[in-house]
This record gives C-alpha cells, structure tokens and sequence, in this order.
C-alpha cells in the first residue's frame, strides 16, 4: 500500500494529462466552442481583466514582457479575424511559429508561452467566461512548434 510519503506529488510532464476533459477541439461539443460566445466578447478587453486580476503590481519586468506578449497575441489574433481570448490550437501553433522563426525557444517559452498558458487558465478556472478547453495546451498536444516549446517547460522543471 503506497503511504503519502511514497505518492509523488509532480505534475505530469505529458501535456495531454494537464489538458482537462477535451483533448482536441475535435472533442469539445459544438455548444462548447469558443466561437459561439464571440459577441459576448466585442468590445472586451479580457485580457486586460486578467492582467488586473492576476498581475496587480508586477515588477517592472514582468509588467513589460506582459504588455511585449499581449501586443504580439492580440496583433496576430486580429489578423485571423479572431478575438484574442477564443483561440483555436491552429492559432496558437501559427503565433509559435512565428515566434520561433524570430527568437530562440527559451525566450518563446518565458514569457509568451509562460503568459499565454495563464491567460487561458485564469479564462477557465473564472465562471464569467466560457472556456471548458485550453487552445495552448492543446496545441502543445498535437505537436509542431508548441510542443517544442512546452518540452522546453518541461526541461525547465528539472533544474
């Protein structure tokens, strides 16, 4: 019988188990995508509600590579006529490439990954938005560029 003391307590490094119930957007039940909430998110600023809820007071650092990031996704979600916080896995693995055709995976991975991975947890885990799945992790699933950078997040756990 395992005792607490001999149940590991790490997080899985295999991004299908840290990715909830739909594992692709091929899952998720029609009434549960993101696009049909799109008119209730005209106008909205969400990510700047998250910035308020999540970041009140960050360092100077970590505010600047915040508004670095959110320039960077909300630029390229706009270009795929799309608002920011109803990204599909397509997208996310399209904005990683891009990235990564400019800058090493260490910098895609913090703070654009680091950021954008939260923006969309904190998008979950509050009941005033509808999110039941997560666009970057799914993403990370399918493989392409962000699975290179969320292997580079993994490799950053063991140091």
């Amino acid at each position: 019988m395992k005792t607490e003391s001999t149940i590991s307590m790490t997080k899985s490094s295999d991004p299908l188990h840290r990715i909830g119930v739909y594992k692709t957007l091929e899952q998720v039940p029609d009434h549960s995508r993101l696009y049909n909430s799109a008119t209730a998110f005209e106008g909205r600023d969400v990510w700047a509600e998250y910035v308020e809820h999540e970041l009140s007071n960050p360092a100077q650092t970590v505010q600047y590579e915040t508004e670095l990031v959110e320039e960077s996704w909300k630029e390229h979600m706009r270009q795929r006529g799309r608002h920011p916080a109803l990204a599909r896995p397509d997208d996310v693995e399209s904005w990683f490439t891009g990235l990564i055709d400019r800058m090493q995976t260490k910098r895609a991975y913090n703070p654009y990954w680091v950021r954008l991975e939260d923006f969309y947890t904190y998008l979950l885990w509050h009941t005033e938005y509808p999110h039941s799945h997560h666009p970057p992790r799914m993403a990370a699933v399918q493989g392409g560029v962000t699975r290179e950078v969320w292997e580079y997040k993994v490799s950053e756990w063991s140091i």
